[in-house]
């Protein structure tokens, strides 16, 4: 064991690069659900070889407020720990999500990739918990560990480690990350393709029970 451990170590040269990746958060209202999103904070950054390796996500609700059915679309996430209510932050819930399972995971900068989603209620007010947040700081109140963590290994020119910085700072006047109006915007084309498609299967439904009413008189 020793031996193979020491011949890995010996074949790759790990170079570490800190503060390279972000995340970002979308409230989608029309779908009712959250976005998790990733990105590499340099625009020009793109990559084919890279590789979820460890990860977790805190969102931030007032007290009460629940989210549930947690859709995995990137490595295997899965709803691991509530804090609720502590005396750091008393009005806020804490609800942690956990990654596992190391995954192939292209990510560039211009572009974010979709981690997961959940679905919430339309009156809940939820965000990334921020780096300075109070309850974040270890030890807290609950001795649990909050607070925003990803890993990633990029393949392409030897073996680089990226790690998580930070979340998103809005785009101008954008309440939305840099890179992610065009994203959001297609969405918005699909929802709403979603929802004439949807009155059409209604409208034709309706006109269906009308005929055979009338041809019941």
């Amino acid at each position: 064991m020793k031996k193979t451990l020491l011949t890995f170590i010996s074949i790759f040269t790990f170079q570490l690069s800190y503060a390279q990746l972000q995340l970002g958060l979308i409230v989608n209202e029309f779908a009712e659900r959250l976005e998790v999103y990733a990105f590499h904070e340099d625009p020009l950054f793109t990559s084919e070889k890279t590789y979820l390796a460890t990860g977790q996500v805190t969102l931030v609700v007032n007290t009460g407020n629940e989210l549930k059915n947690v859709t995995t679309v990137n490595g295997m996430w899965d709803m691991n720990s509530k804090a609720t209510a502590p005396i750091e932050n008393p009005t806020k819930d804490y609800i942690s999500f956990g990654f596992d399972k190391y995954m192939k995971f292209p990510i560039s900068g211009s572009k974010p990739a979709l981690l997961f989603t959940v679905e919430y209620t339309k009156d809940t007010d939820v965000h990334l918990v921020k780096n300075d947040d109070p309850f974040v700081k270890i030890p807290n109140s609950l001795n649990l560990n909050p607070g925003n963590e990803l890993s990633m290994v990029n393949l392409a020119d030897g073996v680089n480690l990226l790690s998580y910085n930070s979340n998103y700072e809005p785009c101008g006047p954008s309440s939305l990350p840099c890179g992610f109006e065009e994203h959001y915007a297609e969405a918005l084309k699909q929802n709403e393709a979603q929802e004439q498609t949807a009155n059409q299967k209604d409208g034709t439904s309706i006109m269906a029970s009308d005929i055979e009413k009338a041809g019941r008189q």
